[in-house]
């Protein structure tokens, strides 16, 4: 099957469309997790037009976790979301934050011994490896803990809202995910 034909079949197969509705859904929702987690000043940059103009909120845990709690409520807001859904994946969202938490402080550290093992005299490629290789598990760690988050939300929503959130996010179109139609 090529891709075009896998694409097109699912134009005309309900359910599929359904689920891949309900998965770009879920993926919106956990968009306020991976910011939580991105690199300090990303998510001020990419509302600066991805320009860097200063640090923001991004030393301050709290500040950027309201923030996210924030722009989450405006978002389920926008699809008619009950205030209990709101609530629940509001806290759904805190625990993923608190949870990535350790995990973001791990990738910094990474990344600094990716910086160092690269501008060291002598390229070490085990230790390259083997850096490389701690940062696809903390990844590998990182996405499951976002992935029970989205799934978590999406289950609270009604297919309904599902559907509201990913036509919303289809207008409003997502950077770096391809083309929209």
């Amino acid at each position: 099957m090529t891709f075009t034909s896998f694409f097109d079949s699912c134009r005309r197969n309900t359910r599929v469309r359904k689920v891949l509705i309900g998965g770009a859904a879920a993926s919106l929702l956990g968009i306020g997790a991976l910011a939580a987690h991105a690199e300090p000043g990303s998510l001020m940059r990419a509302h600066m037009g991805g320009q860097h103009r200063g640090h923001g909120f991004a030393g301050d845990p709290a500040e950027m976790t309201d923030h996210m709690l924030l722009r989450i409520d405006h978002m389920l807001a926008k699809v008619g979301a009950s205030d209990d859904q709101k609530t629940s994946i509001k806290a759904i969202a805190k625990s993923a934050i608190t949870d990535l938490a350790p995990l973001r402080k791990q990738q910094w550290e990474l990344r600094k011994q990716m910086r160092d093992a690269l501008t060291a005299a002598t390229i070490d490629k085990a230790k390259l490896a083997e850096l490389h290789t701690q940062q696809t598990q903390l990844f590998d760690k990182t996405s499951a803990r976002m992935q029970e988050a989205m799934i978590a939300a999406a289950e609270i929503l009604t297919p309904e809202q599902r559907k509201a959130m990913a036509e919303r996010m289809g207008r409003r179109g997502m950077r770096g995910m391809g083309p929209q139609s």
